[in-house]
């Protein structure tokens, strides 16, 4: 599955596609999650639970850092920070993509740093971390128009599961994909 959601709310000179949006889009497909906050090493993470129809976790996606800033009004600078979390948290979750990426727009691509290999292939957190690094790069990839559908799905069919959406591939299904797309691992 992968679909393009419409911008609708306003930040400062830009445009971004706001959580109601997301969650019902993820409504109209009977999707549901929860999120909460998870702290790792200090640092604060929103973590997505893709849960499935009795409302059990099915996933759990660690996704953006709660960036702390030192605002004027610091509330208001967490509020801001946990919503723009959520968001991309979610859509990187779900493998969604926004009409314009406000980030993308305001910031250089980076070139990618070099992935350490993982050497336990059992779906432990370290390889649950794999994965999610690896469908962030094959999506950065596709936003940055680096690789298209075409090719993801071509990469999908060589590695032998071209009907699984990329949020679902196991480890050993992303890391054929990648290797297919370019992308070190």
């Amino acid at each position: 599955m992968t679909a393009t959601l419409k911008r609708n709310g306003n930040g400062y000179g830009y445009k971004y596609t706001d959580l109601a949006e997301i969650h019902r889009y993820l409504e109209s497909t009977s999707q549901s999650y929860f999120q909460e906050i998870e702290t790792v090493d200090g640092e604060d993470y929103i973590v997505t639970h893709c849960l499935d129809e009795t409302g059990k976790t099915i996933r759990k996606c660690r996704g953006c850092r709660v960036v702390k800033t030192s605002g004027k009004n610091p509330a208001q600078d967490l509020g801001s920070s946990i919503s723009y979390g959520r968001r991309y948290s979610l859509l990187m979750a779900y493998g969604l993509a926004t009409s314009d990426d406000d980030g993308a727009s305001l910031t250089p691509v980076k070139s990618r740093t070099a992935k350490p290999k993982a050497t336990d292939k059992t779906m432990d957190r370290k390889t649950e971390n794999d994965c999610q690094w690896l469908r962030n790069e094959i999506i950065e990839l596709q936003r940055h128009g680096k690789v298209t559908v075409e090719q993801i799905n071509e990469a999908k069919r060589v590695a032998g599961c071209n009907t699984t959406p990329l949020r679902e591939l196991e480890y050993h299904y992303l890391v054929k994909v990648a290797k297919t797309l370019g992308i070190p691992v």
